[in-house]
């Protein structure tokens, strides 16, 4: 017989077990969907990666592609009608990648930082008077926010971020040497295991 029970008392355990099971039900629920929101943030960040390695891999590997996108980000007009077709598909493939990863961003699955670093990049392109004429003619069809971000970055650099291409090679050079310098100025062993002389 269970003359002796406090029921009462059996209930309120019972009650406090299965309030402990739900908040552990909820703290389990938490980690699963913080651990899927950064396997999402990593997998954005990979598929961002690509795309644009992917257009970056597309100029290095063509050479008539990489000097109509030279000639044409400077001066529109100096390409043929075949050219500017070439060059608008190109072109468009750039906003897209950023159109994508901005989104991204704003949705919260592209970290902050990657967002951040394709900052420069996309203000460096914008800036290009071939790409801003590309825009002009292309901006309706972007979303209405990636819109609106690109014509506040076309108020904020009237003028091209980029360096002639006179200039930039001769940064480069002048990095090289800068650099080759330095190496050798360290004792560094080139890979045959000789030492570097500068």
């Amino acid at each position: 017989m269970l003359l002796g029970i406090n029921w009462d008392a059996v209930l309120a355990i019972a009650q406090i077990v299965g309030d402990i099971l739900v908040f552990l039900s909820l703290v389990y629920v938490g980690i699963q969907i913080r651990d899927d929101a950064r396997a999402r943030r990593a997998q954005t960040t990979h598929q961002q990666a690509a795309a644009y390695t992917d257009l970056l891999c597309k100029l290095a590997d063509n050479g008539e592609l990489a000097d109509i996108y030279a000639r044409g980000v400077r001066d529109i007009d100096s390409l043929t009608e075949n050219e500017i077709v070439r060059f608008i598909m190109f072109v468009s493939s750039v906003f897209r990648v950023y159109e994508d990863a901005y989104l991204q961003y704003k949705l919260g699955h592209l970290d902050a930082q990657v967002w951040l670093g394709m900052q420069d990049p996309l203000n460096r392109s914008i800036s290009m008077p071939g790409l801003r004429a590309c825009w002009r003619q292309q901006a309706t069809m972007f979303s209405a926010d990636f819109r609106a971000l690109v014509e506040t970055r076309l108020r904020d650099h009237p003028e091209p971020l980029v360096p002639s291409l006179a200039e930039q090679k001769s940064r480069l050079k002048a990095l090289s040497e800068a650099e080759g310098q330095a190496h050798a100025s360290s004792g560094a062993v080139s890979p045959s295991g000789k030492g570097v002389t500068g």
